[in-house]
């Protein structure tokens, strides 16, 4: 956030101009938003997995949102970076399977039920796998 200050010393909800935003990955959205929810009471966590909905078939490196919601007794997924998107239909609340954490991909590989190869980087393959 220094940097975006350093840039534009306004408050964040004001939109800035082209030439004093900072470039942001999916991380920065993630962890920006767990530090915000807890400021206002509401318990939160980064996750770090797969986003399943960018390519169709793939499992693209993502970190999204979790927050607490007292209500529902349950965590709910939030894609933070995509909110106003459509790359899901809800990135408010993803439903089951449009993200997985790196443990429910593993999980999901070890009951056989995934193909470790959908979720590899093809710019990092290992001889004999990823040959598309």
């Amino acid at each position: 956030m220094a940097a975006l200050t350093a840039l534009a010393p306004a408050p964040l909800h004001r939109p800035r101009p082209p030439e004093a935003r900072v470039v942001g990955t999916c991380r920065h959205f993630a962890t920006l938003a767990c530090a915000f929810l807890p400021a206002r009471g509401v318990p939160a966590r980064a996750r770090c997995g797969f986003g399943t909905s960018f390519v169709e078939g793939r499992g693209l490196d993502h970190w999204i949102t979790e927050y607490w919601h007292t209500g529902e007794d349950r965590w709910v997924r939030v894609d933070t970076e995509h909110l106003g998107k459509e790359f899901v239909e809800h990135p408010e609340d993803l439903a089951p399977g449009e993200f997985l954490t790196g443990g429910e991909a593993w999980i999901r590989y070890r009951e056989g039920r995934l193909d470790p190869d959908l979720f590899a980087d093809p710019h990092f393959a290992v001889p004999g796998h990823l040959t598309g």
